[in-house]
């Protein structure tokens, strides 16, 4: 075997490995339900001026926990207000349970804006 063919083959099998170990990409199912699809409560990390996950997909009922990892301070606002945070310094946490099915975007009132702009995310609760 050629060097060069040995090396693709061990590039070949790190990669196939990785993807293997990670959940071969599919997505987290929180309470053993439809793939992709949280429940319990989820943690949005605020971090380098974004939320990670930016958007998730939730069951009614579930709580999601924001805390910000970020040196910078940063507040969670809907678009439509129906949730606020204060601002947020590093370290500290906003939590809301969503009851009620619907799509709610939301964004950083310092670095985004409503409809996306910015450091914005998205909660898509479903029954």
């Amino acid at each position: 075997m050629k060097p060069r063919d040995a090396f693709l083959l061990f590039t070949f099998t790190v990669v196939v490995m990785l993807f293997v170990a990670c959940g071969g990409g599919t997505p987290a199912a929180g309470g053993g339900e439809t793939p992709g699809v949280l429940s319990g409560t989820v943690e949005v990390n605020i971090q380098m001026s974004a939320f990670t996950p930016r958007d998730i997909t939730i069951r009614q009922g579930t709580t999601v926990h924001w805390i910000n990892k970020d040196l910078a301070g940063h507040s969670i606002i809907a678009d439509d207000d129906s949730f606020n945070s204060e601002l947020l310094a590093n370290g500290q946490s906003f939590t809301r349970t969503f009851d009620s099915a619907g799509t709610f975007p939301y964004y950083c009132g310092i670095h985004g804006g409503p409809g996306g702009a910015g450091m914005a995310g998205t909660i898509k609760v479903v029954p």
